[in-house]
């Protein structure tokens, strides 16, 4: 009986958690505003809530269909996931409006500096022979090639939550790489058509094309968060021109891309010419990143490795305004669409889902997989983040979360001046040239132990 009462439990919290989202998120809204309805039969909208909730009562396609008496059968639900006219692109993209806003409603702090982070993974179906658009895809963590798409995706964040935006299943432009090819029955008019020619285009326009649609769907984001593979010059200076800043791992090349005292240098060169060899600290130097355009300012930061000796991570932004620090803390939440990829494909059945063959329908279930991470996300972050506690005391954590080391340090001192002399009756002065040497002693050791808190860690300007 306990057991029955811990499954019912979870049941019940399980059907609280969906049935607020989607009445938070005005899903059926959301559903129809993008195509995704039908004229006759079962509601789209019925449909998308079994499939959204499978997942959740640890059932498959076809154990649900076995198990309990459903007002449509299986065909119905194979027929909605390949329907070509379904717009599921806009729907997470206005899924991920509507998420973002939640969010940044519950902190709205400019410290948090909302950022898009773009990476691709390896969507794999290894098993699959038939797949439309199937293609051999390198893995280069594992060093082999599998048989999937490219999943390039696009991601909001603010360091805490995650919520997906767009993506695109790529496939291989090679012929030889290409195992099974698209319809060509297909009107070149619709969307299912065009969504097939996106599949084959190269990865830096379809990243372009989703920056654009996403700055012209209202999310607000600062920074595009890119790792080195995305660092090309030309798409760079691109997203500039959309309208978000560019924070990228910098890609080591001996091409001369950047223009420093009227010359051109390569990375080694430039790092060479502004480090110290003999004691490597981080590093930040101003210069201008050549592209097809012309030159662009940009802001290099030069930072040691941390487990390869006399080996540098380069980063490189075009917000000359950001310190060295800054550059670090906003790039650092690049992670955030691992992490989400790992759980999707771990967790939420990613790739394992449904094994179907249309394009389509793979486009639907990856839709439908990140709808459920923004379920989760959303879910994770108003149990957990103290700012959703209320507006009082967001305000007061915050203050506290974004108090710098060296500004608390100061404060405890300022605190201790004023006990000693109310209590004592002395002259505040006197009481703060009696505690600098403490001071001044405490300062040198607490760099000894953190040396990156020193002066160079905020960089030198060359």
């Amino acid at each position: 009986m306990a057991i029955i009462a811990q499954s019912r439990e979870s049941s019940q919290r399980s059907t609280k958690i969906l049935s607020g989202f989607f009445q938070e998120m005005k899903i059926n809204r959301l559903l129809h505003q993008c195509n995704i309805r039908k004229s006759a039969g079962t509601p789209a909208s019925v449909l998308f809530q079994y499939l959204f909730g499978l997942l959740f009562l640890h059932q498959t396609h076809y154990e649900a269909m076995q198990s309990e008496n459903k007002p449509f059968g299986k065909d119905s639900v194979y027929r909605f996931l390949n329907e070509g006219k379904y717009n599921w692109e806009k729907f997470l993209l206005k899924l991920a409006l509507a998420a973002t806003n939640l969010v940044r409603s519950w902190s709205a702090s400019s410290h948090n500096a909302p950022s898009l982070v773009v990476d691709d993974t390896l969507f794999k179906r290894h098993t699959s022979k038939a797949v439309e658009l199937l293609s051999w895809v390198r893995d280069h963590n594992e060093g082999r090639s599998f048989r999937g798409f490219s999943m390039l995706t696009v991601v909001w964040t603010d360091g805490l939550s995650t919520i997906p935006c767009l993506f695109r299943l790529v496939a291989s432009r090679s012929p030889s790489n290409l195992i099974v090819p698209a319809r060509t029955d297909l009107d070149q008019r619709t969307l299912a058509a065009r969504r097939r020619k996106e599949a084959q285009k190269p990865k830096s326009e379809l990243l372009l094309d989703m920056l654009r649609r996403i700055a012209e769907s209202g999310i607000i984001a600062d920074y595009v968060l890119m790792d080195s593979w995305f660092f090309m010059p030309a798409v760079i200076a691109r997203i500039k021109e959309i309208g978000f800043d560019v924070l990228v791992r910098v890609k080591y090349r001996d091409r001369e891309f950047f223009r420093s005292r009227n010359r051109l240098w390569t990375l080694r060169q430039l790092r060479q010419s502004v480090t110290d060899q003999k004691r490597p600290s981080i590093c930040s130097v101003r210069t201008e990143l050549r592209s097809a355009g012309g030159f662009l300012p940009i802001l290099l930061i030069f930072i040691p490795h941390d487990r390869i000796q006399g080996e540098w991570i380069t980063l490189a932004t075009t917000d000359l305004s950001l310190s060295a620090e800054d550059v670090i803390r906003i790039y650092g939440k690049r992670w955030s669409i691992e992490t989400m990829f790992k759980i999707c494909k771990d967790m939420l059945g990613l790739q394992s889902d449904f094994q179907t063959r249309s394009y389509d329908s793979m486009v639907a279930s990856a839709s439908i997989v990140l709808a459920r991470y923004t379920c989760l996300a959303l879910e994770h972050r108003s149990a957990t983040d103290y700012r959703t506690w209320g507006e009082l005391l967001r305000l007061c954590m915050e203050e506290i979360h974004e108090m710098g080391f060296s500004e608390a340090i100061a404060l405890l001192f300022a605190s201790i001046s004023e006990s000693l002399a109310r209590t004592f009756h002395c002259d505040p002065l006197l009481i703060q040239e009696a505690l600098s040497p403490l001071w001044l002693s405490l300062a040198s050791f607490t760099l000894s132990i953190f040396p990156f808190l020193a002066s160079p860690y905020l960089g030198c300007e060359s």
